[in-house]
């Protein structure tokens, strides 16, 4: 017969806890790749998005699809198939694809890293009619807003976007306040931002890219209402806040048609050219200035037709006293510091 010694006893008791740990720590790990495989099956992600679809239509009381959902974790998102639906029953938002990939482990870290944000085919109604004159989308803020003000500190959060792609997109705007009619349609819109800082409001975008625009602007006669009223509703919204900084080192526009008029000054334009080249040299938006560099516009067609300036006044005149004293906003400056102009038709 055998006797253990007492180290032996205690080396053995060691040995059986690390085994015991070691099965835990990969019982764990499976476990985890587990949830990460089933996460990106089929059968997962439609009975994820049946949910959020259900969570949804409880919640806003109104249309929500979304046809198919993919999750490739840790990166991607992609919703197929978007429609909702606003309280009059028309269309808020609707669209084929819509593709965000984000770093999903930095969020952990309470940072968001979005390396794309990818919109195609999306169309989107924003609306303020009578007799309400509320916009269409208010139900959703009203769905979602906390009863109680909970003061948050965002100054720890962290957010970045490196890519913007929009493609085939369609914005229509309507409203019966400020007389605006808006129908746009952007076939493709790419732009990179190098720096994105929400909490010190700079934003570095060295390059943007428009091809494609074309649709109507409209200026009908807007609802009657007095200045005095417009200053206090826009002192609600007064607050400290910080100047904006943005940085832009080429701006590239083509293919664009868009045509305007407004009916209270008689005034009716379109505006068509093949490319727009702008290169920033500073945007001053506290002194209210901008500098470009250069700027080069090639094949413009495009005209300017002027009225009689019969329009009737749209806001009813106030004294100093209504106003508060307070003295009027800078004028904008701008400065270029060359401009070419190559094969161009206007009219005036």
């Amino acid at each position: 017969m055998e006797f253990k010694t007492a180290n032996e006893n205690k080396r053995s008791l060691i040995s059986k806890i690390l085994r015991g740990f070691a099965v835990f720590l990969l019982s764990i790990i499976a476990l985890v790749i587990l949830i990460v495989i089933l996460i990106q099956t089929a059968p997962v992600q439609n009975f994820a998005r049946k949910k959020i679809v259900g969570f949804l239509e409880n919640k806003l009381h109104t249309r929500v699809e979304v046809k198919r959902l993919d999750i490739q974790f840790p990166k991607m998102l992609v919703l197929d198939g978007i429609y909702i639906e606003d309280k009059s029953k028309d269309t808020l938002l609707a669209g084929n694809q819509l593709k965000v990939d984000i770093d999903m482990i930095k969020l952990i870290k309470n940072e968001i890293q979005i390396n794309e944000i990818n919109l195609n085919g999306i169309t989107v109604k924003v609306k303020r009619q009578l007799p309400d004159t509320v916009f269409n989308f208010q139900f959703i803020a009203d769905a979602f807003a906390s009863p109680k003000k909970i003061v948050t500190d965002t100054t720890a959060l962290r957010m970045a976007i490196e890519k913007i792609i929009v493609d085939k997109t369609r914005f229509i705007y309507k409203d019966v306040v400020t007389g605006n009619d808006v129908d746009i349609y952007l076939n493709h819109f790419d732009t990179r931002i190098k720096t994105f800082d929400l909490s010190h409001s700079r934003y570095d975008v060295p390059s943007v890219v428009v091809n494609g625009v074309s649709g109507t602007m409209k200026q009908t006669k807007p609802l009657i209402m007095s200045v005095k009223d417009a200053i206090v509703d826009a002192s609600k919204g007064e607050g400290k806040s910080s100047s904006l900084e943005f940085s832009n080192k080429e701006t590239i526009l083509k293919n664009i048609d868009i045509a305007y008029s407004n009916e209270v000054s008689d005034i009716d334009t379109r505006l068509a050219f093949r490319d727009l080249t702008i290169h920033p040299e500073k945007f001053d938006l506290a002194l209210s200035s901008i500098a470009l560099k250069d700027i080069e516009l090639n094949k413009l067609d495009g005209y300017v037709m002027m009225g009689k300036a019969g329009a009737q006044p749209t806001a009813k005149s106030t004294t100093a006293k209504n106003s508060g004293g307070k003295a009027p906003q800078m004028p904008w400056k701008f400065t270029i510091g060359s401009i070419k102009i190559n094969n161009n038709n206007f009219v005036y």
